[in-house]
């Protein structure tokens, strides 16, 4: 497994403010992994978010100047209705449009395409952070293989053309 990678914003910042609230941000951390999917073997890109106070993220940059922390990112699959509680509570906010607040973490196939279910149920997707590198990946393989077989076969080929080990 590569390293995990701090990577700047597009303005070139590693560390980004929210606008809502400025005393609080976010570093992005990225990792290239070997992944099975559905008896695919694959490269992918994992991505995350750590947020907190902007002088505590200044201070966790300040650790690792090379812009490398140890570590994995690890991506937990559930069915809806099986989410755990500590998840739910870790990723899904409380307030607003149900819809809206779990849009970004349900499966799709592809960046835009149909959410992806087992037995008419959505899966939910949540990527995080482990320091330790112990925790591993929980994925659900999706029912919806017909429909999307060209879709993953392309993105695939994509992905293993764009993503260097």
């Amino acid at each position: 497994m590569s390293k995990v990678q701090i990577v700047p914003n597009k303005d070139g910042k590693v560390v980004s403010a929210y606008k809502s609230n400025p005393e609080f941000g976010y570093i992005q951390l990225q990792q290239n992994a070997m992944v099975i999917d559905g008896g695919w073997v694959r490269n992918k890109k994992k991505s995350c978010l750590l947020r907190a106070e902007m002088t505590t993220l200044e201070a966790f940059l300040k650790q690792y100047p090379s812009l490398a922390v140890p570590g994995n990112i690890v991506t937990k699959e559930f069915l809806e209705s099986e989410v755990p509680a500590d998840m739910a509570q870790r990723f899904i906010r409380k307030d607003g449009d149900y819809e809206e607040n779990i849009a970004g973490y349900i499966k799709r196939a592809g960046a835009d395409g149909e959410e992806l279910t087992v037995g008419g149920e959505r899966i939910l997707r949540f990527s995080f952070y482990d320091p330790t590198g112990q925790d591993t990946d929980k994925r659900v393989q999706h029912d919806v293989v017909t429909e999307n077989a060209e879709i993953t076969a392309t993105a695939n080929h994509a992905e293993t053309e764009n993503t260097a080990f």
